[in-house]
């Protein structure tokens, strides 16, 4: 819908053959993570002899679908990143957070929450930053003994969150095979 623009006083949209794509239906879309969206399916009706309908759909009849949400939030990032403010955190970005969440998606294959809900998710996200600087500190040549690093994290543990160390039972034997290797030196 980004090629297509929208006309709010008859509420549909104009293809790039000028042909309109008109209100169809509105549905409630559940996603993975439990919430629900509000869909608005716009459809266009002629579409049969279109000279570019082969570059524009391979369906009967083209269709998209319109989240008024996802859009508020879209209008809103984009008012944000044209703000002095918002240049500035974005240059930052590129260093500062990609480079993180780089590491986490290719090199511990993270791509998703296992966990539902945002206290869960804020937990999570907590054990990788705390894994992240962790390795930070242990590459650097800055010696913790073992016991340190693993009294951190279960100190971290007892906020009562049990499910944390199942999940995690690999990440606390890599800290107890660190703590092996650096007795044995």
């Amino acid at each position: 819908a980004n090629n297509m623009p929208y006309h709010e006083d008859g509420d549909y949209y104009l293809c790039p053959n000028d042909q309109k794509l008109e209100w169809y239906r509105q549905f409630t879309k559940t996603h993975k993570g439990g919430h629900e969206s509000i869909i608005h399916e716009y459809k266009c009706k002629k579409c049969d002899r279109c000279p570019i309908k082969s570059k524009c759909t391979a369906a009967q009849y083209r269709k998209i679908a319109i989240s008024e949400n996802a859009n508020r939030l879209r209008a809103k990032a984009t008012y944000y990143l044209k703000t002095k403010e918002g240049k500035k955190r974005s240059k930052m970005r590129g260093h500062d957070i990609e480079t993180v969440f780089g590491h986490l998606k290719k090199n511990l294959k993270f791509d998703s929450f296992r966990l539902r809900g945002k206290k869960n998710a804020n937990t999570e996200m907590l054990l990788f930053t705390i894994s992240y600087n962790l390795m930070k500190v242990l590459k650097s040549g800055f010696l913790l003994r073992g016991e340190q690093l693993i009294g951190l994290l279960c100190a971290f543990l007892s906020l009562g969150e049990i499910w944390v160390e199942k999940i995690y039972s690999s990440f606390l034997n890599c800290l107890y095979s660190y703590d092996l290797k650096m007795k044995s030196n």
